[in-house]
């Protein structure tokens, strides 16, 4: 079965060609950065509810 669409890197890459739209979605990156960092240490000391 294939999927039909267009491909996320495909559509961000297009997005990204909008100086506004890259400065706020650079501006988002130490957030979610963060976020990350939390999620995977909370996973490495087993604290992620299953």
């Amino acid at each position: 079965m294939s999927k039909a669409g267009i491909p996320f890197e495909a559509v961000k890459a297009d997005l990204m060609t909008d100086g506004e739209f890259k400065m706020e979605y650079e501006g988002l990156r130490p957030e979610y950065e963060a976020i990350q960092r939390t999620v995977t240490d909370k996973k490495e000391r087993n604290l992620i509810q299953t």
